[in-house]
């Protein structure tokens, strides 16, 4: 028996018969999943009173740790979130995602947009003055925004959005991670110095700055801290690796220690000075750690939505913010 030649409509009918069939089983046995509770990001006020942590869908909780027990208010999903970061007055939440958010502490404000083009910013610093904003873009962009005008100053491109940016603490300069670690020169909008004679293969992402301000650390992809000089850009010091890239790094006051952990990883402690090492085998943080240097403490997000305090030099766990209400 002779079968008629089908046509090109008819194998097109049946392609998308057959696409639309596997969607289908695909859908079916897919598994509804929940937003995560992880918490990804924490930002904590200059005052030390409020507390900030985010979850990667941008599900977002405001602590008052001031309060006897400490109430929360819940900020609906903002997007993917990249970075959370208050003002110099504790008056807004700068939220970073596909766009920069102003989001008002107090529950009469209205949120304030900076950005809204969908250029996907990593993460957000205030100026000490209170009145611009530092981020990258995810084409690597640094920039400065005037949170009056709205105005942009490009510091630098480009760099790598996985890395964060920084002012130094006179606010004169801008730093950069990525692959090519470097320093902006606000006051002559030149380039200052790199960190590296040559662009390094692996990444460097968080940066953190000791009470000096003389000293600049930055975590890298090969699981090490690297410890420069902001005036001279000369490599002082590298820690011991560890298992992981290093996701977040905190100085721990004047104490000598640096905090720094793998994303979900246990804590590790380095003394650049004595060159000692500690792991702190109970705390792993899924966010980045946030020194409060008022009450001598780290506090660290977990897999459970969890805000934990840490005396991270004694190795002990103090109190525990739970998730929700």
């Amino acid at each position: 028996m002779q079968f008629p030649n089908p046509g090109p409509k008819t194998f097109a009918v049946a392609s998308a018969l057959v696409l639309a069939c596997v969607l289908c089983v695909l859908v079916v046995l897919s598994p509804h999943r929940e937003p995560s509770p992880r918490l990804s990001v924490l930002a904590l006020s200059s005052t030390g009173r409020w507390l900030a942590g985010g979850t990667p869908e941008g599900n977002i909780r405001i602590w008052d740790l001031q309060a006897a027990t400490p109430p929360n208010q819940a900020v609906e999903s903002t997007g993917n979130l990249n970075d959370l970061r208050f003002s110099k007055n504790d008056e807004y939440l700068a939220v970073a995602n596909k766009n920069i958010t102003l989001l008002p502490r107090s529950s009469g404000g209205e949120p304030h947009i900076v950005r809204a083009d969908q250029a996907n910013y990593g993460s957000v610093r205030f100026s000490i003055d209170g009145r611009s904003l530092l981020t990258i873009n995810g084409k690597g962009a640094v920039m400065t925004i005037d949170l009056t005008t709205g105005a942009t100053r490009p510091s630098y491109c480009c760099t790598s959005i996985w890395g964060e940016v920084e002012f130094s603490p006179d606010g004169t300069q801008v730093l950069w991670a990525g692959h090519w670690p470097g320093v902006w020169d606000l006051r002559s909008s030149v380039l200052a110095g790199r960190l590296t004679k040559a662009r390094e293969f692996m990444t460097f992402g968080p940066i953190a700055i000791d009470h000096t301000g003389q000293t600049i650390f930055m975590g890298s992809q090969d699981g090490r801290v690297y410890q420069w000089n902001l005036g001279m850009h000369n490599l002082l010091r590298k820690s011991q690796p560890q298992s992981g890239y290093v996701h977040t790094i905190a100085v721990l006051g004047q104490s000598g220690w640096v905090a720094y952990a793998a994303e979900g990883g246990a804590v590790h402690l380095w003394h650049p000075e004595t060159g000692a090492t500690r792991i702190i085998e109970g705390a792993h943080s899924t966010s980045n750690l946030v020194f409060d240097e008022s009450r001598k403490r780290t506090a660290l997000g977990t897999e459970r939505g969890n805000v934990e305090f840490w005396d991270l030099i004694e190795g002990r766990l103090l109190s525990t913010l739970p998730a929700a209400d």
